[in-house]
């Protein structure tokens, strides 16, 4: 499905390891990286990223929606694509042996208007789904927890209904409830109220937290670094990869990475990945600078 030209073809996303290997349910994940001394800046290390990328044969470059190709917004409704983030990944898009993925928590049909980039491969729901062009595909065991997500939306509701600015948001394959908008004195007790709801949830459900969210989803091996490394099976051997976040979530990637790929953490806290770029707003100069990097080698 995601193969331009030759690539080769692999199983469906999940198929691999075999989509029934779940971990203990209803447990709340934790995706908190370890302590890493060693980040570097991306910005002025840009040599010795070019230099881990130039023995590859191709580049798959993958990166997180919010907080990365749009700023963080009270309202999730809010963000798009940045304009320069936009023109950046279209140019890396058109580039010859370049696949561009932009991985997110968002449903697809909530991520592609909002950051509409020509060839790209979307995945959402943190991979659950994953598309190109017309082509998409769903984790095969995904769908069977759709009625156990909808006891779950009337679980949510019915405790948290009355906290002023708390968001629940269907993504079809997962919830996820935004307390951004919660005055920040109910904050805490918004996410003991989603704690105390485990024991209620339906076998086979999970929570995992992350900036001012948690999210209700299945409790199947499977997240957005499985899910990138399943896009690069589809790819021809020797693609490296480029992978910028900022989420919690992110560092499923970044624990995934091979020698000569780069991750880039997008933030100040605590990451697995090598590099940082400390503000969302250097996020475009760096797809630039990448951009014309595999454009013109400049």
């Amino acid at each position: 499905m995601y193969t331009p030209n030759h690539e080769r073809r692999t199983n469906e996303p999940g198929q691999t390891n075999g989509p029934e290997n779940e971990r203990v349910p209803k447990r709340a994940a934790s995706s908190a990286p370890p302590t890493d001394a060693r980040t570097k800046p991306a910005a002025t290390n840009l040599g010795e990223i070019a230099g881990r990328l130039e023995r590859g044969s191709g580049l798959l470059v993958g990166v997180d929606f919010d907080g990365t190709l749009a700023p963080i917004a009270p309202d999730p409704d809010d963000p798009h694509i940045t304009p320069a983030n936009a023109v950046a990944l279209a140019r890396l898009a058109a580039s010859v042996d370049t696949v561009v993925a932009v991985v997110s928590g968002r449903e697809i049909a909530d991520l592609r208007p909002r950051a509409e980039v020509a060839g790209a491969v979307y995945a959402g729901n943190h991979g659950l789904e994953l598309a190109r062009g017309p082509d998409s595909v769903i984790h095969p065991a995904a769908r069977r927890y759709r009625p156990a997500l909808d006891h779950a939306v009337d679980l949510v509701g019915q405790t948290l209904g009355d906290v002023p600015g708390c968001l629940i948001e269907d993504k079809t394959l997962s919830l996820t409830v935004h307390y951004r908008q919660v005055p920040p004195a109910l904050q805490r007790g918004v996410v003991e109220r989603i704690d105390a709801l485990a024991p209620r949830l339906d076998d086979g459900l999970c929570l995992v937290s992350g900036r001012k969210s948690v999210e209700i989803r299945p409790d199947i091996d499977w997240d957005k670094g499985q899910a990138l490394q399943w896009l690069r099976t589809t790819l021809p051997d020797g693609y490296r990869a480029v992978y910028l976040g900022d989420d919690t979530t992110d560092e499923d990637v970044f624990r995934t990475l091979r020698a000569g790929d780069v991750g880039v953490h997008v933030g100040r806290r605590d990451t697995a990945a090598r590099y940082r770029l400390r503000y969302q707003r250097g996020v475009a100069p760096f797809l630039d600078w990448l951009g014309r990097r595999v454009t013109t080698g400049v």
